[in-house]
């Protein structure tokens, strides 16, 4: 069953490779939000696989049942009263979205924001994590950062791609925030009634990606 969809909820999903940034652009964005008085709520794909198995997190049909998870997750966080919500994670191509686009009851058409990395920038970044174990091997991040690579040209078309190695996390909230997906419903187009009233509509243009 379709879940039916407020103006004003917004689904935004942060994908990137390893080092991305986007956990801290994802919680960036989650803090501004709520600060301009927005309910919203922060998803973070990499905790609801660690739920279900331990790491390494190297099982495809475990990351199948986290991203069914994260759709779940978002229905009843807009059910909640919730008036966007924000997932990140790996999100690379349609056969890791499908799971979870295919799983959503939310009817609305979500913003995919990618984030860009350079390996020396992502290298610096896990070194300085301590909480990171395999993405700190440099064999390892370049492979992530190579199969990423080739999976970029066609989310071109259909992501909002921003370079988190020339933007602050801030900046990059700034910039997404500035790129609003039609969801937001800025556009309203007013219909006149026989009774004189006016009927607002929100305006959807093609969503930014087919689910």
């Amino acid at each position: 069953m379709t879940q039916s969809t407020h103006p004003a909820e917004t689904l935004i999903v942060i994908n990137g490779p390893i080092a991305a940034g986007k956990s801290t652009v994802a919680q960036a964005l989650g803090r501004r939000l709520r600060q301009d008085g927005r309910p919203t709520a922060v998803v973070d794909l990499d905790e609801l696989y660690l739920m279900m198995s331990a790491k390494p997190m190297g099982d495809p049909q475990m990351w199948r049942r986290a991203r069914r998870a994260a759709a779940a997750l978002t229905d009843c966080f807009f059910a909640s009263g919730m008036e966007i919500v924000v997932v990140e994670g790996a999100f690379w191509d349609e056969s890791e979205r499908a799971p979870f686009l295919d799983a959503l009851t939310w009817s609305g058409s979500p913003l995919f924001v990618t984030l860009l990395v350079s390996h020396d920038v992502a290298y610096r970044r896990v070194q300085g994590d301590s909480g990171r174990s395999l993405s700190r091997s440099p064999g390892f991040l370049r492979r992530n950062n190579e199969e990423f690579a080739a999976r970029l040209d066609p989310l071109r078309a259909t992501d909002l791609v921003l370079d988190s190695d020339a933007q602050t996390p801030q900046q990059l909230v700034t910039t997404i925030l500035s790129r609003r997906s039609p969801t937001f419903a800025d556009l309203l187009l007013a219909i006149p009634r026989d009774d004189g009233e006016f009927e607002r509509i929100a305006l959807r243009p093609r969503p930014l990606y087919s689910r």
